[in-house]
């Protein structure tokens, strides 16, 4: 702590928020760190052990299964984190219970519903691009409304202030329980398929659902009479459902056009392009993590010069951290997809280069989206989100077919780079912060 202390001092002046960064921010963020490592070493064994094709398709049914998961629950997670803390601070314990039993029963319902949905039309309706997805695709839907659970455990933690145990079942168990299944089978067993790593991928989410739960009724004691204001709870849900359905879309639109419009491996390169150009945003993500509690509270207070300050200074310090690795990433970028993914990826060294510049583009401009969201302007975030959603499949339609995976890179480092810079402008013009590097 005596070490941290003097580096901490330059963001937050007060001792509480120093103490808060130590016991929850930066654990938190450790364990958030370690799901990332542990991503992206599941990434490399599915790759050597699959292939590149079977990785694709591997990587485009859990992105549908993620994308119907994020629909299932859109709004409700944030209403859960923002409910169950009002509830809480309140002390109304029984309409806490009341939340929980709600809440639950509105995701598992529309979790198994979609899932249902989504078996009918890959079976009866063929909706998938190719007989290679279908299979693999009624699989990975059983995983569907433990997905959902488990998310929704996660906020509710969350809501009731145990952030670093919210973390556990979603980060840390479901991503060590599947790494020690997948590399005993590409160690020891030494073939792996793609149908039976889809029920290892199923089974985990099953055992960080149930992990989730046991978390969470040790965390809070759920009283057995509860109280219920649906009519309350529905009307705040559906003004919170277009955001977090936005934001479910544009995380998976890409790789799910590309899988309808070209063959499953170059999904698979475009997924390991994009893991390794994600690890650009490695302290971005840290910098978010740290400042938004400071962002709300110095907007609050009018010290707007204060904020000004720690903003510029944030990304400065961002940028030198990211850019050597952006160097790195850039100049040997076909020998370090060689290195982790193997030779048939190492054709992704332009969808590589040209999302990495979008990264390095996206530090430039810090946290555009965090300031947005915790001044009160989430409808910006909210109308820059849906415009780049709108630029990416145009421009995914246009460029898919003729090439591919670089297509689809250059899509979404657009949708990057005007998402940023749009909010960038709305910064500038509605709050006077100039979230930029040179501010």
């Amino acid at each position: 702590m005596r070490l941290l202390n003097p580096i901490l001092e330059n963001f937050f002046k007060d001792e509480a928020e120093r103490k808060k960064v130590i016991t929850v921010i930066i654990p938190s963020f450790i364990i958030q760190s370690l799901s990332v490592l542990l991503s992206f070493g599941i990434s490399i064994i599915l790759a050597h052990g699959l292939g590149v094709s079977d990785y694709g398709v591997f990587t485009y049914v859990f992105s549908i299964v993620f994308l119907v998961v994020n629909l299932s629950s859109a709004g409700l997670n944030i209403l859960v984190v923002r409910e169950t803390s009002s509830l809480l601070a309140a002390g109304k314990i029984q309409l806490l219970s009341g939340f929980f039993r709600w809440s639950t029963l509105i995701v598992l319902t529309a979790c198994i519903v979609l899932a249902i949905v989504l078996c009918v039309l890959t079976y009866y309706c063929h909706i998938m691009p190719d007989e290679s997805y279908t299979a693999p695709m009624l699989l990975a839907a059983i995983s569907i409304p433990f997905y959902g659970l488990l998310s929704f455990y996660t906020s509710f933690l969350r809501g009731i202030n145990k952030i670093v145990f919210s973390l556990v079942s979603e980060s840390i168990v479901k991503h060590i329980t599947f790494f020690v299944a997948i590399v005993a089978i590409y160690f020891f067993v030494k073939k792996m398929a793609l149908i039976d790593i889809i029920y290892i991928n199923t089974i985990t989410f099953v055992i960080s659902a149930l992990a989730g739960l046991v978390i969470l009724k040790r965390s809070i004691a759920l009283k057995n009479e509860t109280a219920y204001d649906t009519k309350v709870w529905w009307g705040k849900l559906g003004s919170l459902f277009l955001l977090n359905g936005l934001l479910g879309i544009e995380s998976r639109i890409d790789m799910i056009m590309l899988g309808y419009m070209k063959d499953p491996s170059q999904v698979g390169i475009f997924s390991a392009v994009g893991k390794i150009a994600a690890f650009l945003s490695f302290f971005l993500m840290t910098m978010n993590f740290i400042i938004a509690p400071i962002i709300s509270k110095w907007n609050t207070l009018s010290e707007k010069q204060q904020l000004q300050k720690m903003i510029t200074k944030s990304i400065r310090w961002v940028m030198l951290l990211s850019l050597p690795l952006f160097i790195v990433i850039v100049v040997f970028s076909k020998p370090i997809l060689y290195f982790f993914f193997g030779k048939d990826f190492e054709q992704g060294q332009s969808a590589l280069i040209i999302l990495s510049c979008a990264y390095l583009v996206s530090i430039m401009f810090g946290p555009v989206g965090n300031i947005m969201t915790m001044t009160g302007n989430e409808k910006y975030y909210t109308i820059f989100t849906f415009c780049s959603i709108v630029i990416t499949v145009i421009l995914n339609f246009i460029l898919i077919p003729s090439m591919g995976y670089n297509g689809a890179a250059i899509a979404t480092a657009s949708s990057i780079v005007f998402w940023n810079t749009g909010l960038y402008i709305v910064t500038k013009r509605k709050l006077g912060i100039s979230a930029w590097i040179f501010g």
